[in-house]
């Protein structure tokens, strides 16, 4: 911390948000991800039938964090899917 003339304070501090980690269940013929949040920053779920392209596409509807633990649910098709859950 530094200190400037006139009392102000000047420190350098960087704020991050870690990503969540996602694990994922088998519910009949649904894939669902759950996720921890934390209070305040919406969480987006997105999925990619190839990891070598750079096109994800958005799974649902952004949800906003709570502090509990969501889950997004998807439904099993013929193509295998990767999927990402991104803070916004």
């Amino acid at each position: 911390m530094t200190r400037w003339n006139r009392g102000v304070y000047a420190d350098a501090a960087t704020l991050m948000l870690e990503e969540p980690v996602v694990t994922a269940s088998l519910n009949g013929s649904q894939i669902q991800l759950s996720f921890p949040t934390v209070y305040g920053p919406q969480y987006q779920a997105y999925y990619t039938t190839s990891l070598t392209t750079p096109n994800w596409q958005t799974l649902g509807s952004p949800v906003t964090g709570d502090g509990s633990v969501k889950t997004v649910s998807d439904s099993i098709g013929a193509t295998p899917r990767f999927y990402t859950v991104n803070t916004k």
